[in-house]
């Protein structure tokens, strides 16, 4: 009888393990394009670690240059499904005026490519793990 329950439990501990092999994990680094407007992308960077990290707009030199980039915000990880990445950027804590916002993401491919949109504006992202 006791073998029996040693075979079942180690049934359920296999089948944990392939689950959790299976959930792909969205820590490291990010790198890619925020499209704001036509003709005004702007590379952003995503650093996710655990339930948190940090995003950035890349300072642009020329005719635009907007004030909320070259800074590194704080992003706070929602809920969501193994493929999807929904997050909080809390630009507003370390610049007044820059307001916070929620981004959308989904893997497009074998946890490398993240593709979405901010929430508000409906403007798109695009990011590659590094």
């Amino acid at each position: 009888m006791k073998i029996i329950v040693y075979f079942l439990l180690g049934g359920v501990l296999l089948v944990a393990i392939a689950n959790a092999q299976q959930t792909p994990s969205f820590d490291g680094t990010w790198k890619g394009i925020h499209k704001i407007r036509p003709g005004s992308d702007l590379e952003v960077q995503l650093v996710i670690k655990g339930q948190g990290g940090t995003w950035q707009w890349e300072r642009k030199s020329g005719k635009w240059s907007w004030p909320c980039a070259g800074y590194e915000f704080p992003v706070v990880l929602q809920d969501g499904i193994p493929t999807e990445l929904t997050f909080r950027i809390e630009s507003e804590k370390i610049v007044k005026g820059c307001g916070e916002a929620v981004v959308s993401l989904k893997l497009v491919d074998e946890n490398r490519t993240l593709e979405g949109t901010f929430k508000k504006s409906g403007t798109s992202v695009k990011l590659i793990r590094q």
